[in-house]
């Protein structure tokens, strides 16, 4: 059994709920907390609410995070957004009124440090609350059996200019802390390899299927207003926990340029070491991801 601790910005992007269904379908996943992060953090823990309560695990505690960056604005309201756009789908959706925990980095200081065995955070959003907790509570770093993020991009060719990294764009300086920590094992799943799996909302309609369908196809009615396809971003970072023989891989370094953080290009960059610990994935196996996630997801 995988304990796993989810940092999520849902609510923006249709991937997160992909993946937090995924790990609440996961007969092998036991989920022991779930933070927020990113503008309108508590609408962000509403709908992790509806998820977890939709499975009968409405045990699971969640946390708001941060709204905000540690340094940098917003960026969430870009285009006249809505922080959280998905949201919207609450007022259809039933989700009770309750208190959550509102400090990320006693949250996952508690749920890293106090739960018995080894927890792995998958966080897939901007690193803003992994950032705050390790440099409050540094003891965290050496405890944590595994992060894996989502997030950076390394192949800076001009083909690959307009792929764009919302997570470390969002918390540059987070991105910095995260990955200059001393954690013993870092997975990375850069755009570059995420960008490579996409599907349009007939593909989503055909395929997904189950107790979460409706919500998560409402979402991505809102989602697909100003996109024509949907990537599997998130998914791919939970899925890694159960099956890294899914993908391949080589360990270094993935460093973050702050320079350059306002750029498409050349946010982050790879060094290759043998004994790094940071392990950044370069391919996946796209069918036999897909089938497992649906298969998963639609029980």
């Amino acid at each position: 059994m995988e304990r796993i601790i989810l940092d999520t910005d849902i609510g923006s992007d249709i991937d997160d709920s992909f993946a937090l269904t995924y790990l609440l379908n996961n007969d092998a996943c036991e989920i022991v907390g779930i933070s927020t992060c990113t503008g309108e953090a508590r609408k962000r823990a509403q709908l992790c609410d509806y998820f977890t309560t939709k499975a009968k695990k409405n045990k699971i505690e969640i946390c708001v995070g941060s709204d905000d960056p540690l340094k940098l604005a917003n960026k969430q309201t870009i285009n006249h957004q809505p922080e959280c756009p998905q949201a919207a789908v609450l007022t259809k959706y039933d989700v009770a009124s309750k208190e959550y925990q509102t400090n990320p980095a006693k949250f996952l200081r508690e749920y890293i440090m106090d739960v018995d065995g080894d927890v792995t955070v998958v966080a897939i959003g901007p690193l803003t609350n992994i950032a705050l907790a390790i440099t409050e509570f540094p003891e965290i770093i050496s405890k944590l059996k595994r992060l894996v993020l989502m997030g950076g991009k390394i192949d800076t060719s001009e083909s690959k200019k307009g792929l764009v990294d919302w997570n470390f764009i969002c918390d540059p300086q987070a991105a910095e802390i995260v990955l200059s920590a001393p954690f013993k094992e870092v997975v990375i799943y850069p755009c570059d390899v995420t960008y490579s799996l996409n599907h349009s909302k007939a593909y989503m309609h055909e395929n997904l299927k189950g107790k979460y369908s409706d919500i998560i196809k409402d979402m991505a009615d809102i989602w697909f207003e100003r996109f024509n396809e949907y990537s599997y971003h998130d998914p791919m970072a939970a899925m890694y926990v159960f099956h890294p023989e899914m993908v391949n891989g080589e360990r270094g370094k993935l460093s973050v340029d702050l320079k350059k953080c306002s750029s498409d290009l050349g946010m982050t960059s790879w060094q290759s070491r043998e004994n790094g610990n940071h392990f950044i994935v370069t391919s996946i196996k796209k069918d036999e991801f897909l089938e497992e996630l649906y298969a998963t997801i639609n029980r």
